[in-house]
């Protein structure tokens, strides 16, 4: 359990000092919309049930999932924490493909 709480600190991290390059750069975040529907449906929750957690509306959650906006890093925080996510790297930045 020990190392699932590190290995979860360090992506955190990562996360984070990744996010702060990427939103100072056009693109920033790129979800991977079927790892983030994989995701959700691992967890079990409903969309309503995500996006009460989150304090979030419908409409809002669905604009940030198809890319129109963008989570902000506290949104993404709560989401690793919501949906135990374990690597949240590919999830949140998927790689740009050329």
């Amino acid at each position: 359990k020990d190392k699932n709480v590190l290995d979860k600190t360090k992506s955190v991290l990562y996360l984070k000092s990744v996010l702060k390059d990427t939103t100072k750069r056009k693109g920033g975040i790129r979800l991977d919309r079927e790892l983030f529907d994989e995701a959700i449906d691992r967890s079990g929750l409903s969309i309503n049930e995500i996006c009460e957690k989150l304090g979030m509306s419908r409409s809002a959650f669905f604009r940030k999932r198809k890319g129109e906006s963008e989570f902000t890093w506290s949104e993404i925080e709560k989401l690793i924490n919501i949906l135990e996510l374990k690597s949240p790297v590919p999830v949140f930045f998927k790689e740009k493909v050329s």
